[in-house]
């Protein structure tokens, strides 16, 4: 989806945004069945490939409630506390803009008046013409 101004980038990063918790949930539950396959080849070594299949599955469906709450726990959890977590690791001051405060010293004059300026206007030569010709 490409972007050409403000509002396409911000519908192109929710989209985006989008598929990414939809990929985190696909991957929970790949992981799910990962995991569940593995249970079922340790407690029953002597089976075959199709009952391992079989028996994953239906762990996989057993499970499923409980793999798409943790990820939406993940989600709230990330959605409101991520940069708090950020900030109270970095000693971050929290979210906004990064301005630094100036401090005692730090801060310099004004530059001079443009009249004042070695190469201010009234100390350049005048050329005569008002625009470029021959």
């Amino acid at each position: 989806m490409a972007a050409y101004g403000l509002y396409t980038h911000i519908a192109s990063n929710k989209f985006r945004s989008m598929m990414m918790l939809g990929g985190l949930f696909l991957l929970i539950y790949v992981l799910v069945y990962a995991g569940a396959l593995l249970a079922e080849v340790f407690l029953h070594s002597d089976r075959s490939v199709e009952f391992y299949l079989g028996a994953a599955s239906r762990d996989l469906i057993a499970a499923f409630p409980y793999a798409t709450a943790i990820a939406a726990a993940w989600i709230v959890i990330a959605y409101f506390f991520h940069q708090n977590m950020i900030d109270a690791v970095t000693g971050g001051e929290g979210p906004g803009v990064a301005v630094r405060h100036a401090r005692p010293g730090q801060r310099q004059a004004q530059p001079p008046d443009a009249g004042e300026h070695a190469l201010a206007a009234p100390h350049l030569p005048r050329s005569g013409r008002l625009a470029h010709g021959p």
